[in-house]
């Protein structure tokens, strides 16, 4: 009997693709540039400042951009904001402005100066507002640019008030105390006038 010829083995054929042959493959493209940030603006938030006294002077930037109270129109980022007036001390702060409004409550404080009180005789207390300070002759501190009251009390003699109104450091507080019981001294009877005579007819 005569054998059968040999087969050939069989070849496996890869499916068709779609994409390219690897010297069609196309070139790396670049990666996409980040979205630029947004930078904040004036007038996308707010801040609403306040002051006590009313009335007194926005600072920015050394700028003055208004007085108290007022609503400004800001970037959304922290800003120094410094509240000033004439006879006061400075106020500052740091805020960050939001769109509905941050606000700002501003209490101005008044300078204080050094004061030095004495007293004929010395040795008098001295208390000032409700608080003793002290025996004259002393040096002491209080507010400045507005009226202080000083109470002086020593045994013998009169409780006395003085006034303080300080401008600047080492303002000078003299006071003369009275005895105890001491009647005010008599004013003097002005004297008579003489008569006048008629004028003859």
């Amino acid at each position: 009997a005569t054998a059968p010829p040999p087969t050939a083995p069989a070849v496996a054929t890869a499916p068709p693709s779609d994409e390219p042959p690897p010297d069609k493959l196309p070139a790396d493209e670049p990666p996409a540039a980040p979205a630029p940030a947004v930078a904040a603006t004036t007038g996308d938030c707010k801040a609403v400042i306040h002051s006590s006294p009313s009335g007194s002077e926005i600072v920015i930037d050394g700028k003055t951009v208004g007085v108290t109270p007022a609503t400004l129109a800001l970037p959304c980022a922290a800003t120094t904001i410094l509240v000033r007036r004439t006879r006061y001390q400075p106020f500052t702060a740091k805020v960050t402005p939001t769109a509905t409004g941050a606000t700002v409550n501003a209490r101005l404080e008044r300078p204080t100066f050094t004061v030095k009180i004495t007293s004929t005789p010395s040795g008098a207390t001295v208390t000032i507002a409700g608080r003793r300070v002290g025996t004259t002759p002393l040096t002491t501190r209080a507010a400045g640019f507005e009226a202080v009251s000083a109470t002086l009390d020593k045994a013998g003699y009169a409780r006395t008030s003085a006034k303080i109104y300080a401008k600047a450091n080492n303002t000078s507080v003299k006071v003369t105390l009275k005895k105890a019981g001491a009647k005010p001294a008599a004013k003097p009877t002005p004297a008579a006038k003489p008569a006048t005579k008629p004028k003859p007819r």
